[in-house]
Formats: structure tokens, sequence, C-alpha cells
């Protein structure tokens, strides 16, 4: 599992709220359905790329998916994010 630093940093989206108030919450979710509808419009092909990082198992190449198969914990190439 990675630390919250680093499984974020790679991530188009990070939403973090401190406690629970209605009001400040619905805020919160309508500008974060804003924000993600202007990037899914700004790259159309988000949605699919990000499904089929998924379908391979969240294993930490994002956003340069590797092929099937490949596995992080034998990769050669340093600059490759670990889980």
């Amino acid at each position: 599992m990675q630390d919250s630093g680093r499984g974020y940093s790679n991530a188009e989206v990070v939403v973090k709220l401190g406690g629970w108030d209605p009001n400040y919450s619905k805020a919160v979710a309508q500008a974060v359905l804003s924000a993600l509808k202007r990037l899914i419009l700004a790259d159309k092909d988000l949605p699919g790329k990000k499904s089929l990082y998924i379908r391979l198992g969240c294993r930490g190449d994002w956003p340069d998916i590797k092929p099937p198969g490949w596995d992080p914990s034998t990769s050669l190439d340093a600059s490759s994010p670990r889980s």
C-alpha cells in the first residue's frame, strides 16, 4: 500500500474534508462534480485509461500504463513508481 502523499502524487483529483457539515459537504460535492466534468471533457480518453489502469490492478504505473504482466517489484526502471 502506498503512503498517502505518494498515493495521491499522480491523482487527477484529491478531495479531503476535515469533518462533516451537511451544507459545506454539499457545496464541496457540487464543486467536485463540476471539476470532474471539466476534467473528463478536457480529456475524453481519461475514463477509458482509468478503467484499464484499474482492470490491470492499480500497479503504480499511472499515467504511463505498462503492458499486462508488468510487475513493479521486478522493474529495472528506477524512475517507475513503486507500491
